[in-house]
């Protein structure tokens, strides 16, 4: 009666061939005609194995809830998949990147979706210093270092900046990582920031200032030079 009612075959301990037990799949309320009880790429056998002698787990309400969920960890995508991947089924943020795995690899169950796809076992896919997740949020691109192609990074254009403009002052300035010129005077940003690092601390000479025949550095200070300054400073600021 008992093989009739559970739908076991009384010839074979293990009816559906998963590997695991008659008794076992009974005890945890698993299907033992189907060798995927929760349809979740993986036989019930392979998910018991992994989730007692890999993960650990004893309990047997816990057991017989993952052995009936495809999607354990509710990230998108479905156990055996994650195993596949390589990704965490029992963590539905495998690099902590604060993207689920199943939009990293571009899956949700059995349908693909719309979108970035990442690497789920790398928190910085583009090894710009910016994470992933960070990277959706400001809407740059998380496959790559300079999202708007100016010559600055993604990390460089999240955060304010500093620069110290003779006979002017410090200035502080912040660019848009999506905008490559985000004054739009024509010049990209990147070459703004660095054109201005590097001829602050260059000698300017008397071709590039027409108004003395003299060199000039930046402890030759003299009303011609501070024009200089102010000249270049309101042609080249980005902010």
């Amino acid at each position: 009666p008992d093989e009739w009612k559970n739908r076991t075959n009384p010839g074979s301990s293990d009816t559906d061939g998963d590997g695991l037990m008659d008794t076992k799949e009974i005890k945890y309320l698993c299907n033992c005609s189907n060798p995927f009880t929760d349809k979740d790429k993986i036989t019930d056998g392979m998910e018991f194995v992994y989730l007692t002698k890999e993960r650990g787990i004893t309990d047997k309400g816990l057991l017989r809830t993952y052995l009936n969920t495809k999607d354990i960890d509710k990230d998108g995508l479905i156990d055996g998949d994650e195993l596949r991947f390589g990704t965490d089924m029992l963590n539905p943020d495998t690099d902590s990147d604060g993207r689920k795995d199943g939009k990293e690899v571009g899956l949700k169950g059995n349908t693909v979706i719309r979108g970035v796809r990442t690497d789920p076992l790398n928190p910085d896919t583009d090894g710009d210093g910016v994470s992933d997740g960070d990277e959706i949020t400001d809407k740059t691109n998380p496959l790559r270092v300079d999202t708007d192609g100016d010559g600055l990074t993604d990390l460089e254009e999240r955060s304010s900046h500093t620069v110290d403009i003779p006979f002017v002052g410090t200035r502080v300035y912040k660019t848009n990582a999506r905008l490559p010129d985000t004054d739009s005077d024509g010049i990209p940003d990147g070459d703004e920031v660095h054109g201005w690092h590097w001829g602050i601390n260059r000698i300017v000479t008397s071709q590039e200032f027409p108004d003395s025949g003299e060199s000039l550095w930046s402890t030759s200070v003299n009303g011609s030079s501070d024009t200089w300054w102010k000249w270049k400073w309101n042609r080249t600021r980005v902010f």
